[in-house]
């Protein structure tokens, strides 16, 4: 019998209900397009260059995951644990993260256009010059976070908790900043043309 690939032996894994218990196992570089992943066990994975995009991945566990330069456009990660994962310059465009817990991730350059992050938990988070161009950041909670140089051009924080954000150099045009306290925030070098207050 033919050895099988390690694609197909996680393709295997995860096609087997109730089994998806990834965490630790090494997924780099592999196509998981589309996969239902909902509610897997993906901590400390290596999901490093891995194409994830239009996979379900709703209430996965995925604390300490690397997921950085991974595809994941598309995709539901809504409610899902990213506590402390590594999303540097990985593209998550169009991607669901509502309700999220994003704590303390480091998401240096990534790619995050028009992704619904509406009630996420973002605390401690890196953003430092991510793309956020029109994402809903509706109600999130970014205590602490660094958004250094990030493009939040047409993005809502309607009501966003930013106490203590860093939001040095950040764009910010045309945002919609309505309920947003932001007497707590570092806001050297903003870019606020446009952007709406209320």
């Amino acid at each position: 019998m033919a050895d099988l690939t390690r694609q197909q032996l996680i393709l295997a894994l995860v096609a087997i209900p109730h089994s998806a218990n990834l965490a630790g196992v090494d997924l780099s570089d592999l196509t998981l397009a589309g996969l239902c992943l909902s509610k897997a066990n993906l901590c400390r994975a290596n999901l490093q260059f891995t194409d994830l995009h239009e996979a379900d991945l709703s209430r996965a566990s995925l604390i300490k995951a690397q997921i950085s330069q991974a595809i994941l456009r598309d995709a539901n990660l809504n409610e899902a644990d990213l506590t402390e994962v590594n999303l540097e310059y990985a593209d998550l465009t169009n991607a669901l993260l509502q309700g999220a817990c994003l704590m303390s991730a480091k998401m240096q350059n990534a790619v995050l256009a028009k992704v619904n992050l509406e009630r996420a938990i973002l605390l401690s988070v890196i953003l430092d010059e991510a793309d956020l161009q029109n994402a809903n950041l509706n109600y999130c909670n970014l205590q602490g976070a660094s958004l250094r140089n990030a493009n939040l051009r047409g993005a809502s924080l309607v009501n966003a908790n930013l106490n203590g954000a860093d939001l040095s150099g950040a764009y910010l045009e045309s945002a919609d900043l309505t309920q947003v306290d932001l007497s707590n925030v570092i806001l050297e070098d903003v870019h606020f043309e446009g952007a709406i207050f209320r």
